[in-house]
């Protein structure tokens, strides 16, 4: 399981960089609504690209304590790293590992 997880991962982080910097700006329920994805799952998503300095935050709504994201500098240059490194690589990253994994 673990082993197509990396694989989806990378996909679903293309997705959503690639989302996020075509609107310029995001909140979590935009993306959830548009994408069809969980709240929470994109909730935590968007975090762990902020703390990897992929996106910029700021918050919208004090009270509600609502933040929107937009991509950063390093967001777009790990958008252009995804897509030179195409799914088919990740796939074959995934047998390696999975291989790797087995023999232990």
């Amino acid at each position: 399981m673990k082993c197509y997880h990396m694989a989806a991962r990378n996909e679903r982080k293309l997705e959503l960089l690639k989302f996020i910097e075509a609107e310029e700006e995001v909140t979590p329920s935009q993306v959830a609504d548009t994408l069809e994805l969980e709240i929470h799952h994109v909730r935590m998503l968007l975090l762990r690209y902020w703390k990897a300095g992929l996106l910029y935050r700021h918050k919208v709504n004090r009270k509600t304590k609502q933040r929107a994201y937009r991509i950063s500098e390093k967001g777009i240059d790990r958008i252009k790293w995804l897509e030179n490194n195409k799914p088919s690589s990740f796939g074959q990253m995934k047998r390696l590992t999975c291989a790797y994994l087995r023999s232990q």
